[in-house]
């Protein structure tokens, strides 16, 4: 079992464990590691300078450290945090797995292994009417009867959330625009690959660092992945099931 490593240059002699996960959460890595570290202290790191190699999980059978001629590193945008892997001890995603998943569709990725995206929400046929349902966990709300019912997403979710609210918003606008025009369908979002990628994260201790030092992502793996997260194929194939039976009617349901 491996793992991505990574590396803080040394800020005075601390190798308090609690301090180090701080600064790495302060990186915005917090994903990466979750509440369980190891960390060794080495006189030379990726950058040069002395510092902390660190891992999530425990022990690494002696695998924590830095050894330039069988990994690759690779800085962190936007902060001094490195993160790196063996050449030839690639992570995959059991290694990466967090305890808690949710569920979703298995897909390859390019480097052959199966990884679980998640859906955010479902579709269900009811009624010949198409609902959707919360996929992702939510918290339970007291009312004032004083009773028990499911409320918003739980707070670890809801900038996944709000962004899959935000696209899907966005993907409507631009259809009904297309109707009202040429037919086109122009639409951008911005934030395309956080939403992708944070889908990604809410089952694997992985960001974009860890997915390009695989090489695994693409612009078809981000759609792939939106696509899972919302549901898309089951609205899909119930959209053609009624423009057949349109079809089928001469035009009338």
């Amino acid at each position: 079992m491996t793992t991505f490593f990574y590396w803080l240059a040394a800020d005075g002699p601390s190798t308090n464990t609690a301090k180090l996960l701080e600064r790495l959460r302060a990186a915005g890595l917090g994903y990466a590691v979750e509440d369980r570290i190891t960390s060794r202290a080495s006189d030379r790191g990726p950058d040069a300078m002395k510092g902390h190699v660190i891992c999530h999980g425990g022990n690494q059978d002696g695998k924590l450290g830095y050894w330039p001629e069988e990994q690759i590193w690779k800085k962190v945008p936007g902060c001094d945090v490195w993160c790196g892997m063996f050449t030839n001890d690639r992570p995959a995603p059991d290694d990466l797995a967090r305890a808690e998943q949710v569920t979703g569709e298995w897909i390859v990725l390019d480097d052959g292994h199966r990884w679980l995206a998640p859906k955010a929400r479902r579709w269900l046929e009811i009624d010949d009417r198409l609902l959707w349902n919360y996929n992702l966990p939510r918290r339970m709300t007291l009312t004032d009867d004083g009773l028990w019912e499911p409320g918003a997403v739980k707070p670890k979710y809801e900038r996944l959330w709000n962004l899959a609210t935000s696209y899907e918003s966005a993907a409507s606008e631009a259809i009904a625009n297309a109707a009202e025009g040429d037919g086109s369908v122009r639409f951008a979002f911005e934030n395309l690959d956080e939403l992708a990628i944070g889908a990604l994260q809410v089952n694997y201790r992985v960001g974009a660092v860890e997915l390009d030092l695989l090489g695994v992502y693409d612009d078809s793996l981000r759609q792939r992945l939106i696509d899972v997260l919302l549901d898309n194929a089951t609205w899909q194939v119930w959209a053609k099931k009624k423009l057949a039976a349109v079809d089928l009617a001469g035009g009338n349901l």
